[in-house]
């Protein structure tokens, strides 16, 4: 529980920093798509993990045990992606080494309408206390608290849910990876929607919970009864689809400004 703890600590930044580095290089409207597609590469590297530790789960007859295997390969490539990011990513446009001079003043006058800044190491206290006294900012902390629970579960447990269902522990990887198509596709689908719909705050957090809503109740309902169990499997795919609720919160926040002329 306190690694896990430690783990959500240092990956709490993630997002809120991915968000800041995209308004950084992008306009309002450039935000919707490219924050649908980073954030769909959790589904995306799900998939490239479960095989992976497919294929790694199968070596035998060595010192190391197959799981540590797998732990060895995913952290190693998350050192080197971090590491990666750090020399070869700007901090902001106007250090951008693989733009001109030209385009590094273009990128910077493109995101001025943002009205955000790219980069400010000065603490705003006001900044801070306004957004405690905002209704809002604690209405949206509990919606993600609420959405984010059945994530921690489903990241924690989803293998246990799948071997309930009667499938052995390989079957159990291969069998999880629709559930982070479903995640992925939905974010995209999403992303592609909001490019011609704005103002999607209400549908966009609501939507998207309904096909997880219903799967997470087929799965419940058909507990200790002769239900077919890759019925069940289709209906706990569906439960991923709240993944696209958090993001369609920067989505809403996007849209109701209007594009830059």
């Amino acid at each position: 529980m306190v690694i896990r703890f430690l783990l959500g600590v240092s990956e709490s930044v993630v997002t809120p920093g991915f968000v800041m580095y995209t308004s950084m290089f992008y306009t309002r409207r450039e935000q919707v798509m490219r924050t649908m597609m980073w954030g769909c590469m959790q589904g995306v590297f799900t998939i490239v993990a479960s095989l992976m530790s497919y294929g790694l789960g199968h070596i035998t007859n060595t010192a190391l045990r197959p799981w540590m295997y797998i732990y060895l390969v995913l952290g190693l490539l998350s050192v080197i992606v971090g590491v990666s990011w750090l020399v070869f990513m700007p901090q902001t446009p106007n250090t951008a080494r693989f733009l001109t001079h030209d385009e590094q003043l273009v990128a910077v006058r493109r995101v001025a309408s943002n009205l955000m800044g790219i980069k400010n190491y000065q603490w705003k206290y006001y900044q801070m206390w306004h957004a405690i006294k905002d209704v809002k900012t604690w209405l949206i902390l509990i919606f993600v608290l609420f959405t984010m629970l059945p994530n921690g579960g489903l990241t924690s447990f989803g293998s246990l849910v799948i071997s309930g269902l009667g499938f052995n522990p390989f079957q159990t990887l291969l069998i999880g990876l629709p559930s982070s198509i479903v995640s992925s596709g939905s974010m995209v689908a999403w992303g592609l929607i909001s490019l011609k719909h704005g103002n999607l705050r209400t549908l966009g957090m609501a939507i998207p919970l309904l096909p997880a809503i219903a799967g997470i109740s087929a799965v419940y309902a058909t507990m200790n009864t002769d239900a077919n169990k890759y019925g069940r499997v289709v209906a706990y795919w569906l439960i991923n689809s709240y993944a696209v609720t958090v993001r369609a919160l920067f989505i809403s926040n996007t849209m109701l400004l209007p594009s830059p002329s």
